[in-house]
């Protein structure tokens, strides 16, 4: 018999019949456990009686991502699945079976670095033990006691590929499981899943460069490779002490004894492609949403599609729904007449501009910009700023010119925080001044009708959120540039030492002549000012001298908008990690606010109490839209009008899964073609590795499938920290698993 996962279900089927050709695999692990726990690595027992698995809840299977792993079995002539293991380790994984009842895995349970993992036999019925063999991350016992030991890095070869350095898989061997020793050892490459055939040892070897099967006997003589060298790397090989099986880019393949070569095992599935089937979202999960300028109407983004929805609820309109295709950072124009996207239709990103009234789509600029990180739209409708991973860019929405404004150095990060000014002739932004991480950024600011740009900060701090006043006077963002330290108290400790919370809120008038509008005491400028009536002229020389701050206290502000007749922050309270500071305190720990500065009076309203999810504000600033649960509400920020819901679950959308999956592998193949650290992707023909492992598409049946592959198309690479980490629910990583700090044990009698 033969087991084995495919479509994130265990099944079962003969080998004679995969032979042949004619298995049909029946499915005998439907519900993999509790939480949506997915299956990898199933083992049968000796019998064929038992079958035991991994479940791994939350990440992907990769070892060490996501949550925690357990070992699960079940009869196979019915019965409840039974989990074995509470260890809630990320390494735990099953290797096989020492006898009917005792399952063999792996795991670092109850040491201190999970980077390396232990071998435990576990009963069906009882306690673990651990298998004295030392660190392992493979264990095979033949019948007269021998035992191979494989050792290797948390990951498998695949993700990491002919990767030679000092965890790269090793091979050791025991005659009783007493001493070990090193075999193989001059061969080199990353060998990996030592397993038993007869009395040879079969392992998993990438030494001339291509994962393959071989075979040799225990001294290292008769090497023999099963099998040419593919295109795909030979994976998880096991063995029942005799056969041989692998996999190979989803294809499985079996060694007979006394074979050189392997067969490909030809299986049906019973019920197979379930996870193809269309799928029916619904607009709750919606990833975002943009208000118009006058806040009556938005659109949401609901896995690569857009749809218009007025804000007082109604039926919402399809605005981009194109099979295999993604749109993203939508933009609405005034009176919802057009939405404006970045959407990669046809296989590279570009602009559409969606008119509203029936027109088709203009699709701009698709190929020639790169990855997208942010896209604004001028209120007058006739330019677009698109800031990529390198370039600022503006778009006429008419012609499709593109005109760069500003390159960056791709290790300092792109430009954020694009805003336009009321009039469309001037555009803000802030550009990032050392590499990421660095933390210091400066606002500039370009005149587009000639092209110059200007400083509005020097650099020195972290400088974001530029946003224009709605009367166009004024640039406001927001600096971390208040260094106030703290230091020891009176007792002469150090634990209070450091910086109280150092952002502020800043603006700049764009009127050379125009005065502050905050007390004098903060500076002041020419006596021939402009009256309020006069139309304001931009004056780009000496903008950082003119800079001044709000009289407000410095706090841990972000994401600054303007507001009708200000502006408004978030305003995060400080807290400590651990949350030590406010535990025991009565009442809900303090929440974010959305807070305004009305610059007329100086008056600071709470716009939001509990300001937890997304929020916009309407062009116009007089519109607040804020994120709760499935509905967007609109809230006016003046004295007069009523607070709209727009129910976000309205918006149905039907998918096709397998179109999704060819859209999600070219987008993870253009993010490493336009951000791998080196632009010749280390001389690797990225090209030609997209497509070989575009081909293997069609055999997929679930997402996770889709991990897989785009982690081993990552794997031509060569390097680490390449690859997919998977977002479990709510858009949130999946958390590490948590102890208790104590090892429970049942006592006699229990």
């Amino acid at each position: 018999m033969l087991t084995f996962v495919a479509e994130d279900r265990v099944w079962l089927t003969s080998v004679a019949d995969a032979l042949a050709g004619t298995a049909t695999a029946r499915c005998v692990v439907e519900d993999a456990g509790p939480g949506g726990a997915r299956v990898s690595l199933p083992r049968l027992n000796p019998s064929a009686t038992r079958l035991a698995w991994t479940s791994v809840t939350g990440g992907n299977t990769v070892a060490l991502r996501g949550g925690s792993r357990e070992v699960w079995v079940t009869e196979l002539d019915g019965g409840r699945p039974q989990q074995l293991t509470h260890w809630a380790d990320r390494n735990t994984a099953t290797c096989g079976w020492l006898s009917d009842t005792e399952v063999l895995a792996r795991s670092g349970y109850g040491r201190a670095a999970d980077r390396r993992a232990w071998m435990f036999a576990v009963p069906v019925a009882g306690p673990p033990r651990e298998v004295p063999c030392g660190p392992a991350a493979e264990l095979a016992v033949r019948a007269d006691g021998a035992q191979l030991v494989g050792t290797m890095t948390v990951f498998e070869p695949v993700y990491w590929k002919r990767y030679r350095g000092g965890c790269a898989g090793k091979i050791w061997y025991s005659p009783d499981g007493k001493t070990f020793e090193p075999v193989l050892r001059s061969l080199g490459g990353n060998l990996t899943n030592p397993v038993w055939a007869g009395s040879r040892m079969a392992f998993l070897s990438d030494h001339e460069g291509v994962g393959a099967l071989y075979s040799a006997e225990i001294d290292g003589s008769g090497l023999r490779r099963h099998g040419d060298l593919g295109e795909f790397y030979a994976r998880n090989a096991t063995s029942d002490g005799n056969h041989v099986v692998y996999e190979q880019s989803g294809r499985l393949f079996l060694l007979a004894p006394g074979s050189d070569q392997p067969v490909r095992l030809r299986i049906r599935l019973a019920d197979a492609g379930r996870n193809r089937l269309p799928r029916t979202w619904s607009g709750s999960t919606a990833a975002g949403f943009a208000l118009d300028p006058a806040g009556r109407h938005l659109v949401a983004e609901v896995r690569g599609t857009l749809h218009l929805l007025p804000a007082e609820g109604g039926e919402p309109r399809p605005v981009f729904a194109v099979p295999g295709a993604r749109a993203r950072l939508p933009v609405v124009t005034e009176d919802a007449t057009t939405v404006v996207c970045v959407s990669d239709q046809g296989g590279e990103e570009g602009i559409d501009v969606l008119a509203q009234d029936g027109s088709p789509a203009r699709r701009l600029a698709h190929g020639e910009l790169g990855r997208a990180r942010e896209l604004v739209v001028a209120p007058d409708g006739r330019t677009a700023a698109v800031a990529t991973d390198v370039r600022l860019l503006t778009v006429d929405l008419a012609s499709g010119a593109l005109t760069e404004l500003v390159r960056t150095d791709q290790a300092h990060g792109p430009c954020s925080g694009l805003a336009f000014s009321p009039g469309s002739d001037l555009l803000a932004w802030a550009q990032p001044t050392v590499s990421k991480g660095g933390g210091r950024s400066r606002i500039r600011l370009a005149r587009l009708a000639d092209g110059q740009v200007a400083d509005v900060t020097r650099g020195r701090f972290q400088d974001a959120s530029p946003a224009f006043t709605t009367d166009g006077r004024y640039l406001a963002f927001l600096s971390g540039s208040t260094l106030d330290p703290t230091g020891p108290n009176l007792n002469g400790q150090l634990q209070q030492a450091g910086f109280v919370p150092g952002v502020r809120p800043h603006l700049v008038p764009l009127d050379g002549r125009a005065p502050s509008p905050f007390d004098a005491s903060y500076g002041g400028w020419l006596e021939d000012a402009p009256s309020a009536s006069e139309t304001v002229t931009a004056d780009l020389e000496n903008l950082p001298e003119r800079v001044v701050p709000f009289p407000v206290e410095a706090g841990t502000y972000e994401s600054l908008v303007a507001i009708e007749g200000g502006v408004a922050w978030l305003d995060r309270p400080s807290h400590g990690v651990l949350g030590e500071a406010t535990r025991h305190a009565p009442g809900p720990p303090p929440m974010p606010r959305l807070v305004g500065y009305r610059i007329a009076d100086g008056s600071r309203p709470t716009l939001l109490e509990k300001a937890v999810g997304p929020y916009a504000v309407a062009a116009n600033g007089g519109r607040l839209a804020y994120r709760a649960g499935g509905a967007v509400h609109v809230k006016p920020l003046g004295d007069d009008g009523t607070e709209l819901v727009a129910d976000l679950g309205a918006i149905q959308v039907e998918t096709d899964p397998a179109a999704e999956w060819g859209q999600m592998f070219d987008e993870s193949w253009r993010l490493v073609r336009d951000r791998y650290w080196r632009a010749d992707v280390d001389g690797v023909d990225w090209p030609s590795i997209g497509a070989r492992y575009r081909k293997v598409l069609d055999r997929i049946g679930c997402s996770h499938d889709l991990f897989d592959v785009i982690m081993e198309m990552h794997g031509e690479l060569s390097v680490s920290h390449v690859g997919v980490f998977f977002i479990g629910g709510q858009g949130r990583p999946a958390p590490p698993p948590g102890y208790l700090g104590a090892d429970l044990a049942p006592t006699a009698g229990d």
